[in-house]
C-alpha cells in the first residue's frame, strides 16, 4: 500500500500542472485502503505542501470534485472505484484528464481498456505477494519462525489517457476513432464525422 501511494504521488506530483489532489475511498473503511489514502495525501503534501490534498466524501463526490481547484490529480483505491468516479466525471463537465487525472490500482485490463476514457492503472506485483505468502506458509507448517511482516512492491505503471493530457491533434484524432469504431455499421460517412467533431473536413485530413 506504501508503494502504491508513493508511486501515484510520484506520478501526479512530477508535472506540477495540478492544482490540488485527492483519494477516492471505498465504501467502508477497508484497512487496505486506509493504508493507501493516508501514505498518499502524506507523500502528495511533502512534494506540493501548499496546495490542497484531500478524500474525496462518498455522499457528496460530485460536488466536493467541483469545489476542487482543477486541475485536479487522483488516486482511486483501485480499478472499480476508479470506473465510478470516470463515471461521476463523465456525467458532469468535468473533462478527463483536462480537468480531472484519475490511477487505479490492480491494472484490470479489460476493465481499464473499455472505460472512456481508458484508465492508468498501478499494478501490484501480485506474483512475488503469492510467494512470499507461501514461503510464510511453509515457515508455519514446519513450525519456524516467520517473518514479521511480508514486504511486497508494485510490479509496474501502466499509463493510459485517464492520466495524458494529450495534445489537440492527437485528441481529436482520437475522438474521430472512438466515433468511428463506435459507428462503423451505420453508414457514417465523412462529413458525419465532420459534424461530430464541429471541424472542417480539410482541418480533419489535415489531422
Amino acid at each position: 500500500n506504501r508503494a502504491i501511494a508513493r508511486e501515484a504521488a510520484r506520478m501526479l506530483t512530477a508535472s506540477w500542472r495540478f492544482c490540488s489532489y485527492a483519494y477516492y475511498p471505498p465504501m467502508g473503511a477497508a484497512a487496505w485502503s486506509v493504508e493507501r489514502e493516508k501514505h498518499f495525501l502524506k507523500y502528495v503534501a511533502q512534494q506540493r505542501k501548499t496546495l490542497p490534498a484531500v478524500t474525496l466524501p462518498r455522499s457528496s463526490t460530485t460536488e466536493a470534485l467541483l469545489a476542487l481547484p482543477r486541475p485536479v490529480g487522483i488516486l482511486a483505491a483501485n480499478d472499480t472505484y476508479a470506473a465510478e468516479l470516470l463515471d461521476i466525471c463523465n456525467k458532469t463537465s468535468l473533462r478527463i484528464p483536462n480537468d480531472v487525472s484519475i490511477i487505479g490500482v490492480d491494472n484490470e485490463e479489460f476493465l481499464c481498456e473499455s472505460l472512456t476514457p481508458s484508465l492508468t492503472s498501478i499494478e501490484p506485483d501480485f506474483e512475488h505477494e503469492g510467494y512470499m505468502a507461501t514461503q510464510a506458509l511453509i515457515h508455519l507448517l514446519n513450525r519456524e519462525i516467520t517473518p514479521a511482516k511480508i514486504v511486497c512492491g508494485i510490479k509496474r505503471v501502466v499509463v493510459r489517457k485517464s492520466t495524458v493530457n494529450e495534445h489537440y491533434a492527437a485528441a481529436l484524432v482520437n475522438r474521430a476513432l472512438d466515433y468511428i469504431n463506435e459507428k462503423a455499421t451505420s453508414g457514417i460517412t465523412v462529413n458525419d464525422v465532420c459534424t461530430y467533431l464541429k471541424v472542417s473536413r480539410r482541418l480533419l485530413g489535415l489531422r
